[in-house]
């Protein structure tokens, strides 16, 4: 598979489900500016383009058989740019105090993808909030910027179940080709 030009309006988006590729046959591609990278979409799952159009995401996985809307759990790749990865973790803290003050926010174990990569984990974890009541973001620089993959749910039963998946998914990071254009 040969990809000769991205174009994005947006500058920052763009996410292949590669079903046949040159990573695997569950890879999915990302890129961010000039650079690409790779994470494995864990089996039973499936990527939502449409989605991720929608609210400005680089990527968004879900379970097969779950729409955007019905989804138990979702895994968001999106991105901070030009700043480090404790700007960015800063910055979602603050996010999340300002929406619910008691939030519970820790921070875990980073976690290492196969290429070495290190990924700084925080979990958040609210009672008030309906949409992101439990979230767990993984932080890791990009070049310049910093990309941060977002597993969330509902419900504890379902961010439980979601979790190690995840946490798999993260250790499959790697990064792409650089995109050069004309």
């Amino acid at each position: 598979m040969r990809i000769s030009r991205v174009l994005s309006a947006a500058g920052i988006t763009l996410a292949l489900c590669c079903l046949a590729a040159a990573q695997g046959p569950r890879s999915v591609l990302g890129y961010v500016e000039s650079t690409s990278f790779w994470v494995d979409m864990p089996d039973g799952w499936q990527a939502d383009q449409a989605a991720a159009k929608r609210v400005g995401a680089i990527f968004i996985l879900l379970p097969a058989d779950s729409t955007f809307r019905s989804a138990p759990f979702l895994v968001i790749a999106s991105v901070f740019h030009s700043t480090s990865v404790d700007a960015a973790m800063a910055n979602d803290k603050a996010s999340f105090l300002a929406r619910d003050p008691d939030i519970m926010v820790s921070d875990k174990q980073q976690i290492a993808a196969a290429a070495g990569q290190q990924f700084s984990v925080r979990e958040f974890i609210s009672a008030k909030l309906r949409n992101q009541a439990y979230e767990t973001v993984a932080y890791v620089a990009l070049g310049p910027h910093v990309l941060a993959l977002t597993c969330s749910a509902q419900t504890e039963p379902q961010y439980q179940a979601a979790l190690p998946a995840f946490q798999a998914l993260l250790k499959t990071y790697a990064l792409g080709a650089k995109v050069v254009t004309p």
